[in-house]
């Protein structure tokens, strides 16, 4: 009797730890992130569809006038990568693998990131960083890039 009321209380203690740990990871990834990693604590961010129309204005421009941007190269009609896009993951510091660089300043003025946050350039992308640190909080790449 006593036996199985020591079990009980075991497997009921189990049961709590389980859960509390089910809730906390809940807390620290995002929804969706699959195998993307533990997300960092941070707050909201998002690009605006504003910020985003003023950026796709901006480069479209540079392309419409046969400029790359900054962080590509010409490749036949067009612009490509000077690094790979995409390096990087929300929620998670930048790879150390590239620098991340300030935007022109005639973009970064028209620009309102969240509360929190600041923009950078990555290659080909446009990054939202949590201020204080290198984690991303939202990107996009460069509409003109192919």
């Amino acid at each position: 009797m006593k036996s199985s009321r020591t079990l009980i209380a075991a497997l009921s203690l189990l049961l709590s730890l389980l859960a509390l740990a089910a809730s906390a990871s809940k807390w620290n990834t995002p929804e969706g992130a699959g195998t993307a990693g533990p997300r960092f604590n941070m707050p909201d961010g998002a690009i605006s569809q504003q910020d985003a129309m003023a950026i796709q204005d901006y480069y479209r421009a540079l392309a419409a006038s046969n400029r790359c941007p900054a962080g590509t190269l010409p490749a036949g009609a067009g612009c490509m990568p000077a690094v790979p896009p995409n390096r990087w993951v929300v929620g998670q510091p930048m790879s150390h693998e590239f620098w991340p660089e300030a935007l022109p300043r005639e973009l970064a003025a028209r620009l309102n990131p969240s509360s929190g946050f600041h923009y950078v350039r990555v290659g080909a992308d446009v990054l939202l960083v949590v201020n204080g640190s290198e984690i991303v909080g939202a990107g996009m790449t460069i509409p003109v890039v192919r």
